[in-house]
Protein backbone atom coordinates (compact mmCIF):
# COMPACT_ATOMS: atom_id res chain seq x y z
CA UNK A 1 0.00 0.00 0.00
CA UNK A 2 2.82 2.78 1.16
CA UNK A 3 4.97 1.78 -2.03
CA UNK A 4 1.61 1.94 -4.14
CA UNK A 5 1.27 5.47 -2.74
CA UNK A 6 5.04 6.54 -3.16
CA UNK A 7 4.52 5.34 -7.25
CA UNK A 8 1.40 7.58 -7.38
CA UNK A 9 3.23 10.13 -6.25
CA UNK A 10 6.45 9.99 -8.57
CA UNK A 11 3.84 9.12 -11.34
CA UNK A 12 1.66 12.48 -10.16
CA UNK A 13 5.23 14.68 -10.22
CA UNK A 14 6.11 13.19 -13.24
CA UNK A 15 2.39 14.85 -15.05
CA UNK A 16 2.99 17.54 -13.56
CA UNK A 17 6.52 17.82 -14.87
CA UNK A 18 5.91 17.22 -18.44
CA UNK A 19 2.35 19.58 -18.56
CA UNK A 20 5.07 22.62 -17.96
CA UNK A 21 7.29 21.26 -20.51
CA UNK A 22 3.90 21.37 -22.62
CA UNK A 23 2.59 24.53 -21.24
CA UNK A 24 5.90 26.42 -21.91
CA UNK A 25 6.46 25.16 -25.53
CA UNK A 26 2.72 25.26 -26.81
CA UNK A 27 1.69 28.35 -25.20
CA UNK A 28 4.57 30.81 -24.82
CA UNK A 29 4.27 30.69 -21.23
CA UNK A 30 6.72 31.00 -18.62
CA UNK A 31 6.49 30.23 -14.87
CA UNK A 32 7.33 33.40 -12.94
CA UNK A 33 6.50 35.15 -9.95
CA UNK A 34 3.11 36.99 -9.60
CA UNK A 35 3.44 40.44 -8.81
CA UNK A 36 1.56 43.28 -7.74
CA UNK A 37 -0.35 46.03 -9.55
CA UNK A 38 -2.28 49.15 -9.35
CA UNK A 39 -3.36 49.20 -13.06
CA UNK A 40 -7.07 47.70 -12.53
CA UNK A 41 -7.42 50.84 -10.00
CA UNK A 42 -6.11 53.27 -12.43
CA UNK A 43 -7.47 55.78 -15.54
CA UNK A 44 -5.71 54.43 -18.20
CA UNK A 45 -6.27 57.38 -20.26
CA UNK A 46 -5.29 60.06 -17.52
CA UNK A 47 -1.96 57.53 -17.32
CA UNK A 48 -1.04 57.96 -20.91
CA UNK A 49 -1.57 61.92 -21.10
CA UNK A 50 0.52 61.79 -18.13
CA UNK A 51 3.42 59.85 -19.93
CA UNK A 52 3.43 62.40 -22.83
CA UNK A 53 3.58 65.70 -20.05
CA UNK A 54 6.48 63.85 -18.29
CA UNK A 55 8.14 63.48 -21.70
CA UNK A 56 7.78 67.14 -22.79
CA UNK A 57 8.85 68.04 -19.52
CA UNK A 58 11.99 65.40 -19.63
CA UNK A 59 12.74 67.50 -23.00
CA UNK A 60 12.53 70.39 -21.48
CA UNK A 61 14.93 69.89 -18.85
CA UNK A 62 17.64 68.35 -21.39
CA UNK A 63 17.25 71.71 -22.79
CA UNK A 64 18.23 73.44 -19.84
CA UNK A 65 14.71 75.36 -19.66
CA UNK A 66 13.61 73.89 -16.05
CA UNK A 67 15.28 71.30 -13.80
CA UNK A 68 12.90 68.42 -13.27
CA UNK A 69 12.83 66.37 -9.81
CA UNK A 70 11.09 63.05 -8.91
CA UNK A 71 9.94 63.81 -5.33
CA UNK A 72 8.69 60.72 -2.93
CA UNK A 73 9.32 59.24 0.61
CA UNK A 74 10.04 55.57 1.78
CA UNK A 75 10.44 54.10 4.61
CA UNK A 76 13.59 51.43 5.55
CA UNK A 77 13.46 49.26 8.75
CA UNK A 78 14.97 46.32 10.36
CA UNK A 79 13.06 44.33 8.15
CA UNK A 80 14.96 43.64 5.23
CA UNK A 81 13.85 43.14 1.44
CA UNK A 82 15.16 39.77 0.71
CA UNK A 83 17.73 40.66 -2.56
CA UNK A 84 19.17 37.89 -4.53
CA UNK A 85 22.77 36.68 -3.79
CA UNK A 86 25.78 34.06 -4.87
CA UNK A 87 25.38 31.55 -2.24
CA UNK A 88 26.74 28.12 -1.73
CA UNK A 89 24.81 24.70 -2.73
CA UNK A 90 25.44 23.61 0.85
CA UNK A 91 24.68 26.94 2.72
CA UNK A 92 22.74 29.96 2.54
CA UNK A 93 22.91 33.72 3.60
CA UNK A 94 20.64 34.09 6.91
CA UNK A 95 19.97 38.08 7.15
CA UNK A 96 18.62 39.37 10.40
CA UNK A 97 15.32 40.66 10.71
CA UNK A 98 13.83 42.76 13.74
CA UNK A 99 10.78 45.34 14.03
CA UNK A 100 11.66 48.70 14.63
CA UNK A 101 14.22 50.93 13.77
CA UNK A 102 12.21 52.68 11.25
CA UNK A 103 13.16 55.55 9.20
CA UNK A 104 11.77 58.19 6.20
CA UNK A 105 13.90 59.11 3.88
CA UNK A 106 12.46 62.36 1.16
CA UNK A 107 14.47 62.69 -1.32
CA UNK A 108 14.35 64.34 -5.17
CA UNK A 109 15.91 63.10 -8.45
CA UNK A 110 17.03 64.53 -11.51
CA UNK A 111 17.11 62.83 -14.46
CA UNK A 112 20.70 63.14 -14.55
CA UNK A 113 21.11 62.05 -10.99
CA UNK A 114 21.27 65.32 -9.92
CA UNK A 115 19.61 64.06 -6.17
CA UNK A 116 18.60 65.09 -2.67
CA UNK A 117 17.98 63.57 0.56
CA UNK A 118 16.70 63.65 4.08
CA UNK A 119 16.35 61.20 6.74
CA UNK A 120 13.40 61.57 9.11
CA UNK A 121 12.98 59.30 12.41
CA UNK A 122 9.57 58.10 12.68
CA UNK A 123 6.46 59.82 11.08
CA UNK A 124 6.35 62.62 8.53
CA UNK A 125 3.30 64.74 7.69
CA UNK A 126 2.57 67.75 5.80
CA UNK A 127 4.54 70.01 7.99
CA UNK A 128 7.85 67.70 8.10
CA UNK A 129 7.45 67.58 3.98
CA UNK A 130 6.95 71.61 3.50
CA UNK A 131 10.23 71.65 5.87
CA UNK A 132 12.26 69.39 3.75
CA UNK A 133 11.26 71.02 0.71
CA UNK A 134 12.22 74.23 1.98
CA UNK A 135 15.46 72.45 2.55
CA UNK A 136 15.95 71.35 -0.67
CA UNK A 137 14.95 74.48 -2.85
CA UNK A 138 17.29 76.92 -0.27
CA UNK A 139 20.59 77.05 -2.89
CA UNK A 140 18.00 77.23 -5.35
CA UNK A 141 18.95 79.88 -8.33
CA UNK A 142 16.42 82.58 -8.78
CA UNK A 143 15.47 82.91 -11.98
CA UNK A 144 16.26 78.56 -12.43
CA UNK A 145 12.94 76.92 -13.03
CA UNK A 146 11.81 73.72 -11.09
CA UNK A 147 8.84 71.51 -11.68
CA UNK A 148 8.20 68.48 -8.96
CA UNK A 149 6.66 65.50 -9.88
CA UNK A 150 5.01 64.08 -6.79
CA UNK A 151 2.00 61.48 -6.00
CA UNK A 152 -1.39 62.26 -4.40
CA UNK A 153 0.03 60.81 -1.08
CA UNK A 154 -2.60 62.75 1.77
CA UNK A 155 0.56 65.09 2.94
CA UNK A 156 0.78 66.42 -0.52
CA UNK A 157 -3.20 67.57 -0.75
CA UNK A 158 -3.67 69.05 2.66
CA UNK A 159 -4.45 72.69 3.13
CA UNK A 160 -1.28 73.53 4.63
CA UNK A 161 0.57 72.32 1.79
CA UNK A 162 -1.43 73.33 -0.87
CA UNK A 163 -0.96 76.65 1.01
CA UNK A 164 3.01 76.20 0.33
CA UNK A 165 2.37 75.10 -3.29
CA UNK A 166 1.04 78.54 -3.76
CA UNK A 167 3.84 80.12 -1.80
CA UNK A 168 6.27 78.09 -4.06
CA UNK A 169 5.17 79.62 -7.32
CA UNK A 170 6.23 82.88 -6.56
CA UNK A 171 9.56 81.47 -6.28
CA UNK A 172 9.43 79.47 -9.79
CA UNK A 173 8.66 75.88 -8.22
CA UNK A 174 6.45 73.95 -9.67
CA UNK A 175 4.47 70.74 -8.97
CA UNK A 176 3.34 68.23 -11.24
CA UNK A 177 1.36 65.84 -9.96
CA UNK A 178 0.25 62.57 -11.06
CA UNK A 179 -3.01 60.35 -11.36
CA UNK A 180 -3.73 58.33 -8.76
CA UNK A 181 -2.62 54.50 -8.71
CA UNK A 182 0.63 55.93 -10.96
CA UNK A 183 3.56 54.76 -8.99
CA UNK A 184 5.31 54.04 -12.13
CA UNK A 185 5.27 57.40 -13.52
CA UNK A 186 7.39 58.44 -10.44
CA UNK A 187 10.97 57.47 -11.93
CA UNK A 188 12.63 57.61 -7.76
CA UNK A 189 10.48 54.76 -7.45
CA UNK A 190 13.31 52.66 -9.14
CA UNK A 191 15.40 54.82 -7.33
CA UNK A 192 14.03 53.09 -3.96
CA UNK A 193 14.22 49.72 -5.49
CA UNK A 194 17.55 50.01 -6.31
CA UNK A 195 18.88 51.12 -2.88
CA UNK A 196 16.36 48.06 -0.57
CA UNK A 197 17.39 45.47 -3.08
CA UNK A 198 20.99 46.07 -4.84
CA UNK A 199 23.19 48.86 -2.96
CA UNK A 200 22.26 48.31 0.81
CA UNK A 201 24.80 45.78 2.18
CA UNK A 202 23.70 42.29 2.99
CA UNK A 203 22.98 42.19 6.52
CA UNK A 204 22.64 46.33 7.08
CA UNK A 205 19.29 45.50 9.12
CA UNK A 206 21.66 43.55 11.98
CA UNK A 207 20.84 47.02 14.30
CA UNK A 208 19.06 50.10 14.01
CA UNK A 209 22.68 51.78 14.03
CA UNK A 210 23.82 49.87 10.74
CA UNK A 211 20.56 50.30 9.02
CA UNK A 212 21.50 54.32 9.04
CA UNK A 213 25.18 54.57 8.28
CA UNK A 214 24.60 52.17 5.77
CA UNK A 215 21.44 54.52 4.37
CA UNK A 216 23.73 57.40 4.45
CA UNK A 217 26.78 55.47 3.11
CA UNK A 218 24.26 54.81 -0.46
CA UNK A 219 22.50 58.12 -0.07
CA UNK A 220 25.75 60.26 -0.03
CA UNK A 221 27.03 58.38 -2.87
CA UNK A 222 23.91 58.92 -5.27
CA UNK A 223 25.20 60.60 -8.51
CA UNK A 224 28.72 59.21 -7.71
CA UNK A 225 29.00 55.67 -7.12
CA UNK A 226 25.40 54.82 -7.60
CA UNK A 227 23.46 55.85 -10.57
CA UNK A 228 20.05 55.59 -12.23
CA UNK A 229 19.10 54.51 -15.16
CA UNK A 230 16.06 56.95 -16.22
CA UNK A 231 15.55 55.39 -19.96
Amino acid sequence: MVQQKICDDYDLKMCLKTLKRFIKSSCNLAWKRVRKSLKCKRNQKLFKEQQKVLKKLSKKHERGEIKLFYYDQSGFNLTPNVPYAWQGKDCEHLLPSSSGGHHNVLAMISPDNEFKSYIVKGRVDSEVAIDVLRGFFKNKRKNQKYVIVLDNAPIHTSELFLDFIEECRNKNIEFEFLPPYSPELNKIEILWNLIKTKWLPLGYTSCSETMVSSLINVLSNIGVKYRMNFV
